[in-house]
């Protein structure tokens, strides 16, 4: 049991923050937001951290509070990046609980209760499975009903939603707010480093929206050079596997040609149906250029 104050209601539960990140997209973080006041569990705190907009974000969100009190508004004066954003939410929760959701994906509403039911200190934190949305189809991802270190090491498996207790990621320092990208997957890693193995909820309680033409967080310009200093910082734990997987996926990012000999030298056996995909468009770009013409 954690020996710190519970922070409970009368009806016992925890209380869990919910740390939505925002920047110039208040039409995106509308949605996010609404899926965050429909949940199922209770309590919550919402804690909105509007990294630097200059659209009416801001009046949006003080408007909400009046109707729904659990809503904190943060704001930067200027744009520091969606993980300080992220970290000034997290020196600000009060939930013994915490999970994050970009402001373009939306949870199920029954999300944050099924995490908390599944939740045991023996797991360093519990995810769920996703529903991709593209402009042409939506399709459901289900981790492995475990996920290890060692499994992380190979890709992120979890998507960019966890929940676990907000003291863990405190003791982590929070997002590395030096990576450009992939902050999401090295505090995942770093808890999995320390704390043991995550357990994966086999339903798709979040979804992921990729079919707006905004930018997602998670997928900036500065992509490759945030994959590549993740890399740099973790690979002294990865084994020979991993390292030749993660330079696959360095490939993929800056949309190299992969062909069919590099492709069965770098990629394990495990993950050659979802990856030779990019391989085969990687060879052949006139079908990528035929199926967005489609």
């Amino acid at each position: 049991m954690n020996t710190s104050s519970q922070k409970m209601t009368k009806n016992n539960s925890p209380l869990v923050s919910v740390v939505i990140p925002t920047h110039n997209r208040k039409g995106l973080l509308k949605r996010a937001l609404h899926s965050a006041l429909k949940q199922s569990y209770l309590p919550l705190e919402i804690i909105v951290v509007d990294d630097g907009s200059s659209d009416d974000t801001g009046a949006y969100v003080t408007g909400l509070q009046q109707q729904y009190p659990g809503i904190s508004y943060l704001k930067h004066i200027s744009p520091k990046g969606a993980p300080t954003a992220r970290n000034y939410g997290i020196r600000e929760a009060k939930g013994e609980f915490i999970t994050f959701l970009d402001d373009d994906d939306e949870l199920h509403p029954d999300n944050i209760k099924f995490c908390m039911q599944h939740y045991n200190d023996e797991y360093a934190y519990v995810c769920t499975g996703q529903t991709r949305v593209s402009r042409r189809r939506s399709t459901d991802v289900l981790p492995n009903s475990l996920i290890s270190f060692s499994d992380m090491l190979y890709k992120i498996t979890t998507g960019n939603q966890i929940l676990t207790r907000t003291e863990r990621v405190v003791s982590l320092g929070g997002f590395d707010e030096t990576l450009l990208s992939s902050q999401d997957y090295d505090m995942w890693l770093r808890l999995n480093e320390k704390y043991g193995d995550a357990k994966c909820i086999r339903k798709p309680l979040i979804i992921v929206h990729t079919e707006h033409d905004s930018e997602r967080i998670t997928s900036s310009p500065r992509r490759m050079n945030g994959a590549l200093a993740f890399y740099e910082k973790h690979q002294s734990k990865m084994n020979a596997r991993q390292k030749k997987y993660q330079q696959f996926y360095l490939l993929k990012v800056q949309n190299k040609r992969v062909g069919l000999f590099k492709f069965l030298s770098l990629v394990p056996v495990e993950y050659y149906w979802p990856d030779i995909k990019y391989c085969i468009l990687s060879n052949y770009p006139r079908l990528t250029r035929a199926k967005s013409n489609a």
